[in-house]
């Protein structure tokens, strides 16, 4: 998280160090600037009042478009702290987040997963999609090409397209001009204003929801 952040938030190798999420703004390529957040972290067989005390972090995590999943590469217990996790993520209901493992610390192997052309190894599945990184965020090696994953996750979320929204829509369109989604405005005879918007669609339809609007019927022919 610092190190994506250039931030300096507590980090210490210890069991809830911090208890609340922390927010920092970052800006990723063709992406622009999203909102990054640390969580608190899961542990092995988390008891039921700790999910309750933990509900902010938690629903951070369960509003999030992408979780970035971050692993101790060098720990020999790596594989089973991945299913707690799991089993967490499951237990509060983000388990079908999108989700990359970052495996940090690649700087304790004997193979530090560097190859010759000096970027870090990136696992991806049959359908070409990322689903690990090795990297060691204290060397900040690999931060480069988090970031490019990173655009490339939220890319295929991003809407970018033309709406057409009616005078009675007013409170949508403050919206997005709130979210500095609009590129450009052209206002019509009918009054309907034409934007021309770039933004995250998952959170698009969560604001065309709460107008009672779909997709459909907001989107310029």
């Amino acid at each position: 998280f610092n190190a994506l952040t250039e931030s300096n938030v507590v980090a210490q190798d210890l069991l809830f160090a911090t208890l609340d999420p922390t927010f920092r703004k970052v800006e990723i390529p063709k992406i622009g600037d999203v909102i990054l957040a640390d969580t608190v972290g899961f542990i092995r067989n988390l008891p039921h009042d700790l999910v309750e005390a933990f509900s902010a972090t938690l629903e951070e995590t369960r509003e999030a478009d992408l979780l970035l999943h971050v692993v101790d590469a060098s720990s020999p217990e790596s594989f089973q702290q991945i299913k707690d996790v799991e089993k967490v993520l499951k237990q509060i209901g983000a388990d079908e987040i999108p989700t990359l493992l970052v495996y940090n610390k690649i700087d304790r192997l004997a193979d530090n997963f560097v190859g010759e052309d000096g970027k870090v190894r990136v696992d991806r599945n049959e359908n070409d999609k990322p689903v690990r990184i090795w990297l060691s965020a204290q060397k900040e090696i690999g931060l480069n090409e988090l970031a490019d994953l990173l655009s490339e996750f939220l890319e295929n979320d991003m809407l970018n397209a033309m709406i057409r929204l009616k005078p009675s829509w007013g409170k949508l369109r403050s919206w997005c001009f709130g979210q500095h989604a609009v590129l450009s405005e052209e206002i019509e005879d009918t009054g309907d204003s034409l934007l021309k918007v770039s933004l995250p669609l998952s959170d698009f339809n969560q604001a065309l929801k709460s107008n009672n609007l779909s997709l459909q019927e907001v989107l310029a022919e």
